[in-house]
């Protein structure tokens, strides 16, 4: 059976792709100060209504986990949120 993974990603803007990595750069390295640090910006970015409600509950979550000390759990939400994700297309 062959299955289509990237034709159920979602498109998302730069700017939340560069978040997904700087979250899981601070989950992976276990970095509460990083973890502040793109927390910040990602309220900026769901201020600017950048952000899908989906994708904004799914960093809500991951944030929830990493400050509780769950560290592995969110990092697992984040991998699974990065490949769910693929960078908008540009237009002609």
């Amino acid at each position: 059976m062959l299955v289509c993974i990237s034709c159920a990603r979602k498109e998302e803007p730069p700017q939340n792709i560069h978040l997904m990595a700087a979250l899981r750069t601070a989950v992976s390295a276990q970095n509460a100060t990083w973890l502040a640090k793109t927390k910040t910006n990602f309220e900026d970015t769901v201020e600017k209504g950048q952000v899908s409600d989906e994708t904004a509950e799914a960093f809500r979550q991951i944030f929830a986990a990493a400050e509780s000390g769950d560290w592995a759990a969110a990092e697992k939400q984040t991998v699974k949120l990065q490949k769910s994700s693929k960078p908008h297309a540009k237009g002609p």
